[in-house]
């Protein structure tokens, strides 16, 4: 008797990475982030090469090596899902499901780096979900962790623009709302940020994007900073390097993890709109309009402590090192159309 064939069941498919492919900057149809206001406001050269032209240095724009996308990816899967300590083997799972959708967009050359990333990215969320034992039992907004928003921006003459970008997370306080602002960085300067923090477009406009939408002011801002660890690794296997970085972290949690509380006022956002956000989002316009030149500022290529890599390009031109994007920057990737 002959046998019947069986067909092996579907496979499944996985989930895809959302991906939107490269498209030139306009104001009308993306609008303006933090990170396209910053840059513009640093050099206009560099701002056109990176948001119009779409021309990037060349090994950069690798996201996935970035420790802190992955940072914030495991934050929002813990505060999403989580009322206490998940474990750590919870925090690798998420760990491992950033390295699996990310894997494929890291060079060969950068596979080494890449691990010791997840691995360092791993063991610091470990220690930081352990040290903040409180944050589970705060009244967290589910709706804004990592709550991506497009808000209309009406010029005077009644044309409209967008502001868009990404709040990492806000919660109930028994003053009111809590915006809540995650950075790693391997540095931490708290005086700095408290003098500037009338003049930080981000955080002012997390402010501005929550009072437009609750109709209230937040009562204030919490900045979350999460050191990235500065040991070298040298000789060492990956498994004992990262031993030896979570011994330092539980010996200095509070080296590593320090939050900077920041009352707010309606009058110092005001403040902020007229001396700041609207006289920016016109000069971006009439930029946009071809109403302002393009020029280099090879000053503003000093970021911090880092000098960024379109130095070369700004200052003698040379477009060698600059390559296409592969898609639209996080701020307007991760948001919908325009609607």
């Amino acid at each position: 008797m002959k046998r019947k064939s069986r067909k092996a069941p579907p496979k499944k498919k996985e989930p895809t990475k959302e991906k939107r492919e490269w498209k030139p900057w306009t104001l009308w149809e993306r609008g303006v982030s933090k990170t396209f206001a910053e840059n513009f406001l640093r050099c206009r050269l560099t701002t056109k090469l990176s948001f119009i032209d779409g021309l990037v240095p060349e090994g950069g724009d690798r996201t996935p090596l970035n420790f802190g996308w992955c940072f914030h990816e495991i934050m929002e899967e813990v505060y999403k899902n989580h009322d206490k300590h998940p474990g750590d083997a919870v925090i690798l799972k998420y760990a491992q499901a950033y390295e699996k959708a990310n894997n494929k967009d890291v060079l060969p050359s950068q596979q080494d780096k890449w691990q010791e990333t997840i691995g360092l990215v791993y063991i610091t969320a470990c220690e930081y979900f352990r040290y903040y034992p409180r944050d589970f039992k705060r009244e967290w907004i589910r709706t804004e962790v990592e709550s991506k928003f497009k808000i209309p921006y009406e010029y005077p003459d009644g044309e409209l623009t967008w502001l868009v970008g990404v709040l990492d997370a806000a919660y109930k306080s028994k003053r009111g709302d809590i915006i809540f602002d995650t950075k790693t960085s391997s540095r931490i300067d708290e005086e700095h940020v408290m003098e500037m923090f009338p003049l930080n477009f981000q955080m002012n406009m997390y402010m501005h994007y929550w009072k437009r939408v609750y109709n209230r002011m937040p009562k204030g801002c919490e900045m979350n900073y999460v050191r990235r660890t500065g040991l070298k690794r040298g000789q060492k296997s990956l498994p004992e390097y990262l031993e030896h970085v979570r011994n330092d972290i539980r010996k200095r949690c509070d080296f590593y993890f320090r939050r900077i509380p920041y009352s707010v006022t309606e009058k110092s956002l005001q403040l902020w709109e007229e001396r700041q956000l609207h006289p920016i989002m016109q000069e971006i316009r009439m930029w946009a309009e071809g109403k302002l030149p393009t020029f280099a500022n090879p000053v503003g290529q000093k970021i911090g402590m880092f000098t960024s890599r379109y130095l070369p390009a700004v200052a003698e031109g040379d477009m060698s090192d600059l390559r296409k994007r592969d898609e639209e920057p996080f701020e307007f990737r991760a948001l919908s159309k325009k609607g």
